[in-house]
Protein backbone atom coordinates (compact mmCIF):
# COMPACT_ATOMS: atom_id res chain seq x y z
CA UNK A 1 0.00 0.00 0.00
CA UNK A 2 1.21 3.72 -1.15
CA UNK A 3 2.33 6.41 1.44
CA UNK A 4 -0.30 8.29 -0.69
CA UNK A 5 -2.88 5.45 -0.60
CA UNK A 6 -3.00 5.38 3.18
CA UNK A 7 -3.17 9.32 3.46
CA UNK A 8 -6.54 8.77 1.38
CA UNK A 9 -8.13 5.88 3.48
CA UNK A 10 -6.94 8.26 6.70
CA UNK A 11 -8.70 11.85 4.79
CA UNK A 12 -11.69 9.58 4.52
CA UNK A 13 -11.97 8.12 7.96
CA UNK A 14 -11.43 11.72 9.60
CA UNK A 15 -14.43 12.65 7.09
CA UNK A 16 -16.49 10.00 7.95
CA UNK A 17 -16.07 10.69 11.60
CA UNK A 18 -16.73 14.65 11.24
CA UNK A 19 -19.80 13.85 9.00
CA UNK A 20 -20.70 11.26 11.57
CA UNK A 21 -20.66 13.32 14.45
CA UNK A 22 -22.33 16.57 12.00
CA UNK A 23 -25.55 14.35 11.28
CA UNK A 24 -25.77 12.75 15.09
CA UNK A 25 -25.98 15.93 16.64
CA UNK A 26 -28.70 17.14 14.14
CA UNK A 27 -30.14 13.76 15.30
CA UNK A 28 -30.22 14.78 18.36
CA UNK A 29 -31.56 18.11 18.06
CA UNK A 30 -34.22 16.52 15.95
CA UNK A 31 -34.94 13.68 18.69
CA UNK A 32 -35.09 16.30 21.69
CA UNK A 33 -36.91 19.10 19.45
CA UNK A 34 -34.16 21.59 20.95
CA UNK A 35 -33.41 24.31 18.27
CA UNK A 36 -29.81 23.83 16.70
CA UNK A 37 -27.39 26.50 17.53
CA UNK A 38 -26.16 28.00 14.11
CA UNK A 39 -22.96 29.06 13.91
CA UNK A 40 -22.19 30.98 10.70
CA UNK A 41 -25.84 31.56 9.15
CA UNK A 42 -28.97 31.64 11.36
CA UNK A 43 -30.93 29.36 8.75
CA UNK A 44 -30.30 26.14 10.30
CA UNK A 45 -33.45 25.97 11.85
CA UNK A 46 -35.55 27.08 9.50
CA UNK A 47 -33.86 23.73 6.99
CA UNK A 48 -34.70 21.73 9.95
CA UNK A 49 -38.29 22.62 10.20
CA UNK A 50 -38.89 22.74 6.41
CA UNK A 51 -40.74 20.03 4.58
CA UNK A 52 -37.03 18.40 2.68
CA UNK A 53 -36.09 18.04 6.20
CA UNK A 54 -37.34 14.43 5.90
CA UNK A 55 -37.85 11.94 3.16
CA UNK A 56 -40.77 8.72 3.82
CA UNK A 57 -40.93 10.61 7.18
CA UNK A 58 -37.42 9.85 7.99
CA UNK A 59 -35.07 12.50 9.27
CA UNK A 60 -32.53 13.75 6.63
CA UNK A 61 -29.50 13.11 9.92
CA UNK A 62 -30.74 9.91 10.46
CA UNK A 63 -29.64 9.02 6.13
CA UNK A 64 -26.71 10.93 6.72
CA UNK A 65 -25.90 8.71 10.27
CA UNK A 66 -26.48 5.49 7.87
CA UNK A 67 -24.33 6.71 5.04
CA UNK A 68 -21.15 7.43 7.29
CA UNK A 69 -21.57 4.35 8.98
CA UNK A 70 -21.71 2.38 5.55
CA UNK A 71 -18.88 4.48 4.09
CA UNK A 72 -16.75 3.80 7.33
CA UNK A 73 -17.10 -0.04 6.69
CA UNK A 74 -16.74 0.54 2.81
CA UNK A 75 -13.26 2.08 3.85
CA UNK A 76 -12.63 -0.17 6.44
CA UNK A 77 -12.76 -2.90 4.50
CA UNK A 78 -11.14 -1.51 1.27
CA UNK A 79 -7.87 -0.77 3.07
CA UNK A 80 -7.58 -4.29 4.43
CA UNK A 81 -8.23 -6.06 1.25
CA UNK A 82 -7.91 -3.53 -1.74
CA UNK A 83 -9.59 -4.82 -4.08
CA UNK A 84 -11.26 -3.50 -7.03
CA UNK A 85 -15.10 -4.52 -6.01
CA UNK A 86 -14.54 -2.75 -2.61
CA UNK A 87 -13.20 0.58 -4.32
CA UNK A 88 -16.12 0.03 -6.93
CA UNK A 89 -18.60 0.29 -3.65
CA UNK A 90 -16.69 3.32 -2.18
CA UNK A 91 -16.83 5.19 -5.31
CA UNK A 92 -20.74 4.47 -5.35
CA UNK A 93 -21.57 5.49 -1.80
CA UNK A 94 -19.03 9.04 -2.54
CA UNK A 95 -20.94 9.53 -5.38
CA UNK A 96 -24.64 9.15 -3.95
CA UNK A 97 -23.43 11.11 -0.78
CA UNK A 98 -22.33 14.15 -3.14
CA UNK A 99 -25.23 13.91 -5.05
CA UNK A 100 -27.53 13.95 -2.42
CA UNK A 101 -25.44 16.81 -0.64
CA UNK A 102 -25.49 18.87 -4.29
CA UNK A 103 -29.27 18.38 -4.19
CA UNK A 104 -29.64 19.48 -0.87
CA UNK A 105 -27.26 22.49 -1.13
CA UNK A 106 -29.84 23.45 -4.14
CA UNK A 107 -33.10 23.31 -1.85
CA UNK A 108 -31.30 25.09 0.87
CA UNK A 109 -30.13 28.02 -1.69
CA UNK A 110 -33.32 28.09 -3.91
CA UNK A 111 -36.37 26.59 -2.22
CA UNK A 112 -35.47 26.72 1.26
CA UNK A 113 -33.67 29.93 0.85
CA UNK A 114 -32.04 29.71 4.39
CA UNK A 115 -28.42 27.63 4.79
CA UNK A 116 -27.35 25.34 7.58
CA UNK A 117 -24.10 25.42 8.43
CA UNK A 118 -24.18 21.80 9.54
CA UNK A 119 -26.04 20.68 6.30
CA UNK A 120 -22.57 22.17 4.29
CA UNK A 121 -20.32 20.61 6.67
CA UNK A 122 -21.76 16.65 5.78
CA UNK A 123 -21.83 18.50 1.88
CA UNK A 124 -17.65 18.84 2.21
CA UNK A 125 -17.40 16.20 4.38
CA UNK A 126 -19.23 13.89 1.52
CA UNK A 127 -17.10 16.26 -1.57
CA UNK A 128 -13.94 14.86 -0.09
CA UNK A 129 -15.25 11.39 0.61
CA UNK A 130 -16.26 11.53 -3.31
CA UNK A 131 -12.88 12.52 -4.37
CA UNK A 132 -11.10 10.42 -1.92
CA UNK A 133 -12.81 7.43 -3.55
CA UNK A 134 -12.40 8.55 -6.87
CA UNK A 135 -8.37 8.31 -5.90
CA UNK A 136 -8.53 5.08 -4.15
CA UNK A 137 -10.76 3.25 -7.36
CA UNK A 138 -7.87 4.85 -9.83
CA UNK A 139 -5.49 3.63 -7.47
CA UNK A 140 -6.42 0.20 -7.00
CA UNK A 141 -7.67 0.16 -10.98
CA UNK A 142 -4.49 1.20 -12.22
CA UNK A 143 -2.20 -1.86 -9.94
CA UNK A 144 -4.46 -4.75 -11.86
CA UNK A 145 -2.27 -6.13 -14.66
CA UNK A 146 -4.03 -6.06 -17.99
CA UNK A 147 -4.75 -8.45 -20.03
CA UNK A 148 -2.18 -10.08 -21.81
CA UNK A 149 0.33 -8.39 -20.40
CA UNK A 150 3.75 -9.99 -18.79
CA UNK A 151 3.97 -9.91 -15.03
Amino acid sequence: MSKSFKITLGIMVVAVIVGFIDSSYLFYKYLTASPIDCLLFDGCNTVAKSPYSHVFGIPLPLFGMIFYTLMLGAVIFLAKHQNLLLARLTLVLGFIGFAFSLYFIYLQGFIIQAFCIYCLISALTSTILFCAAIYTYQSIKSNIPKEGAII
